[in-house]
Parts: C-alpha cells; sequence; structure tokens
C-alpha cells in the first residue's frame, strides 16, 4: 500500500475508533430500533447483512451482492454468478436473528434472490389476571423475502420484491404481514451510481400506520493505484416517521480487505430512540468465500453484531449455453517469438483464401478485488497485441467510444454474448472479444470469447495467466497469437 492508502485508512480508522468510544448512541442502521412508537415494522425488518449493517443507507445506492433483496433489489442484476450468505445478529436482552440469502441470474439481463430469515427477541416474564407471574415467553418474528431484477438499458436496473412473514407478540398474538419494496440502480460508468428505493410498502396493521421509506442517493469511487475508497450519501424520508441522512464509506485495503463506516443523522422529531448514530465493520475476501463482520452501538442497550459468511458458486465461470468450444492442439500453438511486428497487417502477409475478420475488444470486467482501471489496462494489452494479427483487423478504443456516442450499449460493462452481440452490430464488426481480467489466487488471470456477432454463438474462448507481471504479458501475447490463428 502506498502512502496515500496508508493515510486514508489511518484516518478513517482513527475517526471510527473516536467516534465509538465517545458517543453512546442509537445506530439509525437499526430499522427495528427506529421511529415514533406506534408506527408498525415488518416481521424480520431488522437490518440484514454485516456489510450493508457498517455502511447503512448507503448500501441501497451500492447494492452490489445478494442482501440487495432486502436493500434494492435492483442491484440483483449485478450478480454474475450464483451466491449464498448465511447472515447472524446477536440482539440485546438474548436475542438474535438468523438468515440465509440466495441469488443470481436467471437471465441474460436479470436475476433473482431470495431469503428466508428468523427472529427472536429474549424472553418476555408473563402474568395472570392478578399480575403474579406465570412464566416467560419469546417474541419472534418469520418472513420470506423473493426478489427480481431486471436491466433495462444504459446501465439502468430495476427491480421488486416481496415479503411475506408473521411476528408473534405472544402466545395467543399473531399477526401476519405481507409489504413490497422497488428500487432502481443507474451506474453511470464506474466510478458512480445513482439509486433510489421504496421500502416496506404495504397496508396498515391492526390499526399502526406502516412508515413507507423513501431513499434517494449516490455513491463514487475515488480510486488510485492502491486505494480504493467508495463514499456516498443518500436521504431518507419516512412520511410520519424518522427522516435522515446517511453518510457512507468503505475502504478497500490491497484488493481484498475492507474497512467500512456509516452515519446515521437524524431529523425532525424521531423520537427518543430514534437518535443518529454509527455503525462500522470489517471484511474480507478470499477466492470466492467473503466474511463481514459489523457492530452497532445500542447506548444504554449494549451493542449489535452482525457476521456474515458468502460464497459465490462459480462467480467467474461463464454461463455460455453455446455449443462447445474446441480450443487448438497444444503442438500447434505458434511461439510468442512468431507474433508479427506492430502494423505488419498486410495482403502479403495473410494466407491465400482467408478473408480478414474485423474485430474489436471490450473492456474487460475486473475480478473481485481488480480495479476498473487495472481491467482497462489488461484489454490495452489485448487490443496491442492484437493489432499485430495477420488475419483480424483490430478496431481501437478511441474509435470504439465515438462509434458508441449516443447508444444504449458503452465499452465497459459488456461480458456476456448478448450484449457482445449488441456491441458488435452497433461498431460494424464481424467478431467481438469480451471476458473477465484481474487477480486470482497468486497471480493475475485474464479469460476471453470471441463472439460471432452474426450467429451469437462463442467461436472460441481462451485464458491466459501469470504470477509476475513478466508472465502474464508475455502469456497474453501468445494467447494473441492463438485467437488470431484460430478465429474464423
Amino acid at each position: 500500500m502506498n502512502r496515500a492508502g496508508f493515510r486514508v485508512t489511518v484516518i478513517i480508522a482513527a475517526l471510527l475508533a473516536a467516534v465509538m468510544l465517545s458517543v453512546p448512541s442509537v445506530s439509525g442502521a437499526m430499522e427495528d430500533f427506529s421511529g415514533k412508537q406506534g408506527l408498525w415494522t415488518a416481521p424480520g425488518s431488522l437490518v440484514t447483512g454485516a456489510r450493508p449493517a457498517a455502511i447503512g443507507g448507503l448500501y441501497s445506492c451500492i447494492a452490489d451482492d445478494v442482501s440487495a433483496v432486502h436493500w434494492n433489489p435492483a442491484g440483483l442484476a449485478t450478480l454474475e454468478g450464483i451466491e449464498m450468505a448465511l447472515h447472524h445478529t446477536a440482539l440485546p436482552v438474548d436475542g438474535s436473528q438468523e438468515e440465509i440469502t440466495f441469488g443470481g441470474p436467471l437471465w441474460s439481463s436479470g436475476a433473482v434472490g431470495a431469503a428466508f430469515r428468523y427472529a427472536a427477541y429474549g424472553p418476555v416474564e408473563v402474568t395472570d389476571e392478578s399480575g403474579n407471574r406465570s412464566g416467560d415467553f419469546t417474541p419472534w418474528d418469520f418472513a420470506t423475502t423473493v426478489g427480481a431484477a431486471h436491466d433495462i438499458a444504459g446501465g439502468l436496473l430495476a427491480g421488486g420484491a416481496l415479503t411475506v412473514g408473521r411476528r408473534t407478540l405472544a402466545e395467543d398474538c399473531k399477526i401476519d404481514d405481507f409489504s413490497g419494496s422497488a428500487g432502481f440502480l443507474w451506474a453511470g460508468g464506474e466510478y458512480l451510481k445513482i439509486a433510489g428505493t421504496a421500502r416496506n410498502i404495504g397496508a396498515s396493521v391492526k390499526g399502526s400506520p406502516r412508515p413507507i421509506s423513501y431513499t434517494v442517493g449516490m455513491a463514487g469511487l475515488v480510486e488510485d493505484r492502491d486505494v480504493q475508497l467508495t463514499l456516498g450519501m443518500a436521504v431518507e424520508i419516512v412520511p410520519g416517521g424518522a427522516n435522515a441522512i446517511h453518510l457512507g464509506a468503505e475502504d478497500r485495503i490491497m484488493g481484498r480487505y475492507f474497512l467500512r463506516g456509516g452515519y446515521a443523522i437524524r431529523l425532525g422529531d424521531a423520537g427518543d430512540d430514534a437518535q443518529g448514530g454509527l455503525g462500522c465493520g470489517l471484511g474480507a475476501r478470499l477466492a470466492s468465500f467473503r466474511l463481514d463482520y459489523a457492530y452497532l452501538p445500542l447506548g444504554r442497550l449494549g451493542g449489535v453484531h452482525q457476521v456474515s459468511l458468502g460464497y459465490g458458486f462459480g462467480r467467474w465461470i461463464s454461463t455460455s449455453t453455446t455449443a462447445p468450444v474446441t480450443p487448438p492442439p497444444a503442438e500447434s500453438a505458434p511461439a510468442v517469438t512468431a507474433i508479427p511486428p506492430a502494423g505488419s497487417l498486410s495482403s502479403t502477409a495473410i494466407d491465400a483464401g482467408r478473408p480478414v475478420l474485423t474485430l474489436a475488444v471490450a473492456d474487460l470486467s475486473p475480478l473481485e478485488g481488480t480495479s476498473a482501471t487495472e481491467a482497462v489496462a489488461a484489454s490495452e494489452w489485448l487490443r496491442g497485441d492484437l493489432a499485430a494479427a495477420r488475419y483480424l483487423k483490430v478496431t481501437g478504443r478511441e474509435d470504439m467510444q465515438k462509434a458508441l456516442v449516443g447508444q444504449s450499449v458503452t465499452v465497459t460493462g459488456c461480458a456476456e454474448q448478448e450484449c457482445a452481440v449488441r456491441l458488435g452490430k452497433v461498431l460494424g464488426v464481424q467478431r467481438m472479444i469480451v471476458g473477465k481480467s484481474g487477480r486470482f489466487l497468486d497471480g493475475e488471470a485474464m479469460r476471453v470469447q470471441v463472439v460471432d456477432v452474426g450467429t451469437g454463438q462463442v467461436v472460441y474462448a481462451d485464458d491466459a495467466s501469470g504470477k509476475t507481471r513478466e508472465e502474464i504479458v508475455a502469456a497474453v501475447r501468445t494467447m494473441a497469437v492463438r485467437i488470431d490463428s484460430n478465429t474464423r
């Protein structure tokens, strides 16, 4: 980590520690402990997921994992593979909430998600008509949420979710509840996201009004070579309840470790149990696993600890259902030294009877722990090596951007066949290359597919990897030769 990254991390850690030690306030992220008395909170409405809990209302503007089913269902459309997460929340007074959440893409531009959660709020003393203790009862909630999202166009995602639950307040008092949520998420490139949500939509319950929560906000990425800091703000409006401004930050350290913090500023007459407050947390990513922790102070009640364990099934594996691609024989792969120098594409270098194909390379999508800037740089490596190809005429990135002005597709964020076909048709090329690049295990890796724009089929697939910069550069150069030799 460079000095800038170290400095940012130390400052954020110091601020979090200072506030945690000096402010015994109620965290704005704990929805079930906020709001005026008499307002109905849906069963299972406690914050779900350690990462969202740590950065508070800001998460609705990020919503890039399965927890999006609760916070902003539109974010489900960002899932690249099947994900599952287990969440545990330790509540005050011997209470706890357990949840399992999962989701993944179901069609080319959409995804679904679901969550099942159970919460027990600790024993409550039960008395008879005379006021004598007759035993204990533990209030509990159970809720199921299902959601779906769709990538509409131009980086705009939309989604909705339905929650069905039961709240048991006493042995003879059980209340069933139905509520919904909806949201949108717009990504203005890799560095800006704007989102809006409406949550807890439904009718009044047992005469208690339901506080619908409306949130709108934005998040931005501040990125340098060793610094990836996400900052954002969201405004929450709850008619008849507690309005708030949410501030949050997530600092990615060395690509796989995370430091998070969120602060809620409550506005107006929010009641004694809705003071503004701070949450904080840590996280780590290792291969397909992720582990997150959050702590939310609750003043005189103590605090709430949350732990989440997630796993991505085939997160970086292509979901293509096209015919299998036959790789080139190992012995036929040309050596790296066989690559012609740049600018050698000419009729004298082309075998008789084999036409030159027009081709473009979309910016490769970054793997987990890799920045968008690094992925774009890897894409340029590949374009540069392919520019020396004998049978391919490659469109440069600047020419691609000019051709895409005013179009619904972009050079960035195109990793699937359907997107490759749309992009290729706009650019007027015969073949498109899409794929992913970034850190993988103890090195760097790149996986690409060559898509026939006319048929939508994958005509060739390849990958390159290496542990050092020299190894990955050589591997990409060799892969470019194989693409040139095997793309028809």
